[in-house]
């Protein structure tokens, strides 16, 4: 139970750590390209809190449930 807790914190400190480091290039999605791979790739996109990728998967979605 201690590593899960730990592994939620190290993460939340690394998404912080992000937005305050450059946020430019976290909001645009730049820092999440080189991590994750697919456009479906959520579980990566929510892992390394990528808001552009996650903005654009959603649009996707959208357009495939209207189309």
């Amino acid at each position: 139970m201690g590593n899960v807790i730990g592994s939620l914190l190290s993460g939340f400190a690394q998404a912080v750590e992000k937005l305050f480091g450059s946020p430019i290039d976290f909001l645009a999605g730049k820092s999440c390209s080189s991590v994750c791979g697919s456009t479906w790739d959520l579980i990566c996109y929510i892992e390394n809190f990528c808001v552009a990728n996650l903005l654009k998967l959603a649009t996707a979605a959208v357009l495939l449930y209207i189309g």
